[in-house]
């Protein structure tokens, strides 16, 4: 993008070519030009944010008080067809359904016999090869690999599935222990009891005899409870075993196989001293580095350069301020998960869930020959995720998310998503009226939120706003609102755009569609023009300063759509302001009430003569700019309407979300006040 230039009565400021991403850790006015302050279900490829892609309904679980996990599954027996499953479990009951996934009529006859504990928030769920084992007369032989599945919740007896068989095992007959945590690594069952990582015999995931006799147990106690365990590779290669508490991650290498060589110096290593995980689900691999949220952030590392030396680790997710702000103290659900070049990581913002998905982009710009570092595309909205997993079939992965989501459709708020859909609108299933199943769809609500842009000498009017839009893709609702240094947003413009890609109702462009060949996605350039807004706030008083909004030292825009769209760039021209003001000697601000809120009200109303406010801590623990949130309404993050059952236009998010709840819209009075 062209340079911004400066005349003698204006000055155009704008950008572009975002290919640093996302930071709201920063004041918007110390972005640098490749940087925009906040986004929402944006993918950003090339430097141009725009619409993610689709969440797709899959399936609907069983209704039930917690969904506890979720996995897939490849049965194998030695010489037979792998057979893939997805596994999930719902108030302590488990079930498996084969792909392709299709909804089955009743998920009673889904359902394994295993019984775990209802209570527990997570059961946890490990996939092993099982290649030996044990005659009645203690010694171990060779038998058929087959692959299984273990379960364990910290409570209830450890259970496995092998696709076929059901085995409960009785930690007395030195059967899997009750336990949390487990990963297989080195041909081992790892186990985490507590704070004692316990290991399997060698190759049969299903016996812990080893571990009774002889001088090398293998029964590993740490100062503090384990939280999660992780697999990792060394500097020579070989496969190693994380091993955190909330305060320490100790690496084991798990590719010595006898029991007899863990004595020998470097099996067991201190990696971090006080860097630890405190949310399990987290620890995943992703671009050649080992992933997991600490108790100071997410964070990452390579243990191949690490286990010899100590290292410096920094937090990944510092960008992410404006949300982090506002999570709930509990992060332990959080969870992880990698696709492609993107890195996937939910937490629990203004809820007890995991409500918001931060999306770290590896692939940005990711051109032959060249490099550039990651960026953080926005958050993702629409689903709770309780747990992510992967599928790779036909040479193509797939990737799901089980949600519990704020509404109940389908008979149930507990369902599974396939993401990273082709098309960039979220859809769901829904009983039709004659039995069958109906996909609807639902437009993606977006938010871009800019830099502030100015020249930081004086203050400005703002003049217009010009914006290039592509990949328009369908039709779009586009709302255009910009705010000064201080304040909230205002509005300039909306606009109601149509990009037909498709086939319609007409029949003369179907029929041009059928012989030049199928529609391409459009643009389009807006000018927003907010100069003569100045004579419409005669009243005007905000809570921050006093005067009118477009008037300000810079200014920053914010586009909000329900649709398929991305904002390739952005200018906007500003007008010299002459300030005729002498200054005020004393300032006093006690005989009024200033309010600013997260929902973009601005308001100063008189303070009743002889009151005394009271003062109340501040549940903000950060200084973020305002802007939409999900405390607001949750409906309006929500993939799935709660009352209306197809896309309407009429219900459209950026047409109601101003008005406070769409279903139900109040007005909102503050101070005597009315405010729209």
């Amino acid at each position: 993008m062209a340079k911004p230039t400066t005349s003698r009565t204006e000055l155009v400021k704008g950008g572009g070519g975002w290919i640093a991403g996302m930071n709201s850790v920063r004041s918007p006015w110390l972005l640098p030009e490749t940087q925009y302050h906040w986004g929402v279900n944006l993918l950003n490829r090339g430097g141009i944010p725009r619409t993610r892609s689709g969440f797709a309904h899959t399936l609907t679980f069983p209704s039930g008080e917690k969904l506890q996990g979720c996995t897939v599954f490849r049965a194998r027996q030695f010489g037979d067809e792998a057979t893939d499953y997805l596994v999930f479990a719902v108030d302590g009951n488990i079930y498996s359904l084969e792909f392709p996934l299709v909804q089955p009529s009743s998920w009673a006859d889904h359902r394994l016999d295993i019984t775990m504990s209802p209570d527990v928030d997570m059961i946890h769920m490990e996939v092993c090869e099982k290649t030996a084992s044990t005659n009645p007369d203690g010694t171990a032989v060779v038998t058929p690999t087959f692959s299984t599945i273990i379960f364990n919740d910290g409570l209830s007896n450890a259970a496995a599935w092998d696709g076929t068989d059901v085995t409960i095992f009785d930690e007395d007959e030195q059967g899997v222990p009750t336990g949390t945590w487990m990963k297989f690594a080195g041909q081992r069952l790892w186990v985490a009891v507590g704070n004692v990582l316990v290991a399997s015999d060698f190759a049969d995931p299903y016996l812990f005899r080893e571990r009774t006799s002889g001088t090398v147990r293998g029964d590993f106690v740490f100062d503090r409870d384990l939280t999660g365990l992780g697999i990792s590779t060394s500097a020579d290669r070989q496969e190693v075993l994380l091993a955190m508490t909330a305060s320490t991650t100790e690496a084991f290498a798990v590719s010595r196989a006898t029991r007899d060589d863990w004595e020998t110096e470097g099996f067991r290593s201190m990696l971090y001293s006080n860097i630890g995980c405190v949310a399990g689900r987290t620890i995943i691999g992703h671009a050649g580095l080992t992933w997991w949220r600490a108790e100071e952030g997410l964070v990452n590392s390579d243990p191949a350069t690490t286990v010899y030396v100590s290292s410096q680790i920094k937090t990944r997710d510092v960008e992410l301020a404006r949300s982090r702000a506002r999570w709930n103290d509990d992060v332990s659900g959080c969870c992880s998960a990698s696709y492609g070049g993107v890195f996937l990581t939910a937490f629990p913002y203004d809820d007890t869930l995991n409500s918001e998905i931060g999306v770290l982009d590896y692939a940005v710009v990711n051109e032959f020959g060249g490099e550039a570092d990651p960026a953080w595309a926005s958050v993702w909205t629409g689903i709770r995720p309780v747990e992510f997993c992967t599928r790779i079939a036909q040479g193509q992965k797939f990737i799901y998310a089980a949600s519990v989501d704020y509404n109940e459709f389908d008979g149930s708020t507990l369902h599974l998503w396939e993401m990273f859909r082709p098309e960039r609108r979220d859809s769901y299933l829904e009983q039709g009226p004659d039995g069958d199943r109906v996909r609807k769809f639902r437009d993606i609500y977006c938010c871009f939120d800019s830099a502030l842009y100015g020249d930081g000498v004086g203050r400005k009017r703002i003049k217009h706003i010009d914006t290039e839009i592509v990949a328009l893709d369908g039709d779009v609702g586009l709302s255009i609102s910009y705010k000064g240094s201080s304040g909230v947003y205002n509005p300039a413009s909306t606009a109601f755009l149509r990009s037909t890609v498709t086939k319609t109702a007409s029949e003369e462009v179907n029929e041009l569609r059928e012989r030049r060949g199928p529609f391409l996605r459009q643009s389009r350039r807006l000018r927003s023009n907010t100069e003569a807004q100045g004579s419409d706030y005669p009243d005007y008083q905000p809570a921050e300063q006093d005067e009118v909004p477009e008037v300000s030292k810079a200014f920053s825009v914010r586009y909000e759509w329900c649709g398929s769209m991305a904002v390739e760039s952005m200018v906007i021209t500003m007008l010299p302001y002459h300030d005729e003001g002498v200054g005020d000697a004393n300032i006093d601000e006690r005989d009024t009430y200033r309010v600013l809120t997260a929902s973009g009200i601005t308001i100063r109303t008189p303070a009743p003569e002889g009151e005394a406010p009271e003062y109340e801590e501040s549940e903000y623990r950060y200084d973020y700019v305002a802007g939409p949130t999900m405390g607001q309404d949750p409906r309006f993050y929500s993939s799935i309407p709660m009352e209306w059952s197809d896309n309407d236009r009429e219900e459209c998010l950026i047409c109601s979300q101003n008005r406070g709840n769409p279903l139900d819209p109040k007005p909102l009075v503050i101070g005597g006040k009315t405010v729209s």
